[in-house]
């Protein structure tokens, strides 16, 4: 707290006048980055075409975005620290309309026939996992090394979205489809998507 006081031009009593401690100055940016990604999410479905999936791939699309554009948010987001009296982790308790939004994107997919039915939580924690991942590696600077790719390597998002929502999918791509997905057998996505 006293270098965020440093940082920021005020003094150590001066923070404390705002946050009781760094938990709660922790809590408040947590709350805050997903305020921004809520706003994100209704930014580019506003953007996108109105078909269910095309919404859903929209939010992994403002998911990626947001992680990269907003790194320091991100990384105060997903801490696993307990909000006192909340009886929770602060990204379970602030996540409530980003998670909501991504539920009903899963919903109307399902309702359109598009989604295989199923439980909406286990379909939305599966189809955060890739993006999650592939933000957090972005993040520690090692994600082209970790996956194998050139430094310079880009893994575009909508390569990212076909192979997560393919094992989702009511009529997924056939075997020769998805091998093309693919260079060859070394898991690379194709550089011409």
């Amino acid at each position: 707290m006293r270098e965020l006081a440093k940082v920021v031009g005020v003094t150590h009593a001066a923070m404390y006048r705002h946050f009781v401690d760094k938990d709660a100055l922790l809590d408040a940016l947590s709350q805050r980055g997903f305020e921004l990604l809520a706003g994100m999410q209704k930014t580019y479905q506003a953007q996108a075409d109105p078909d269910p999936l095309e919404q859903l791939n929209a939010l992994l699309f403002a998911y990626l975005d947001f992680a990269r554009d907003q790194p320091g948010y991100y990384a105060v987001m997903f801490r696993s620290r307990a909000v006192a009296g909340e009886g929770g982790p602060a990204h379970q308790i602030h996540n409530a309309e980003p998670l909501q939004t991504l539920h009903d994107a899963i919903r109307a997919c399902q309702e359109a026939g598009l989604i295989i039915p199923g439980d909406i939580g286990l379909i939305a924690a599966y189809t955060t996992l890739a993006p999650h991942g592939l933000a957090c590696f972005g993040m520690q600077g090692d994600r082209t090394k970790f996956l194998g790719l050139p430094a310079d390597a880009d893994i575009p998002a909508q390569w990212l979205a076909d192979l997560i929502l393919q094992p989702l999918l009511v009529r997924p791509k056939a075997v020769p489809d998805m091998v093309q997905l693919f260079d060859g057998t070394s898991g690379k996505p194709r550089s011409d998507m």
